[in-house]
């Protein structure tokens, strides 16, 4: 039990030397100035990063959409949709040409999209879906569908580094607290010493 209590007892600002208590007011500061500032970059970094995507999105949405072609099958009488040849699909996005009420065609293996929003970016799951007005059909719309999941990672990875930033920072603060401290009140320290000798020697 006294154990604990002189383990609590040194635990214990007051306690603590000087030197010390400078050094863990410094390191909070510098801790809350850290963490604000990481707080405000992270938010607006992965702000354009999710607004960079919706825009790349949307672009590629309205490009497919601008080059459309649909055609009649006439052995089935089903519609064969074209989306220029010259356009590849990346990072396994996925594409479909729809109506307010049916899909006139898609890709093989395209997830449901849901109901056409003109102009909207919305999520299903881990999709992001963008939606452009046909230029050359009435009522037909494309929509462009991509994974969330790389920009899930990359935003990840920015607050892994800010956290890791903060911590760091932390850390140096510290110890140059610690040191400065230590510096800044040695004559302190040494005017202490020579006191407690002439107490003890009472020769001044």
């Amino acid at each position: 039990m006294k154990r604990l209590e002189r383990i609590l007892a040194a635990l214990t600002p007051k306690r603590w030397p000087i030197r010390w208590r400078l050094a863990a007011v410094s390191t909070i500061l510098t801790f809350v100035i850290l963490v604000i500032f990481a707080a405000v970059v992270g938010r607006l970094v992965s702000n354009k990063l999710q607004s960079n995507f919706d825009n790349e999105l949307q672009d590629n949405a309205a490009r497919f959409a601008a080059q459309v072609e649909i055609t009649q099958d006439l052995s089935n009488g089903r519609p064969i949709c074209r989306l220029g040849n010259e356009m590849a699909l990346v990072d396994n996005a996925s594409v479909r040409v729809v109506t307010p009420s049916a899909i006139v065609c898609e890709e093989v293996g395209t997830p449901p999209l849901g109901s056409p929003e003109p102009g909207d970016v919305t999520d299903l799951g881990s999709l992001r879906v963008a939606t452009a007005p046909a230029l050359a059909f009435r009522d037909v719309y494309v929509q462009y569908a991509r994974s969330t999941d790389s920009l899930d990672a990359t935003v990840n990875r920015l607050w892994l580094f800010l956290g890791g930033g903060v911590l760091g920072g932390t850390l140096l603060a510290a110890l140059a607290g610690i040191a400065i401290a230590r510096r800044a009140l040695r004559p302190v320290s040494t005017l202490t010493t020579r006191a407690r000798e002439i107490a003890s020697t009472r020769d001044p």
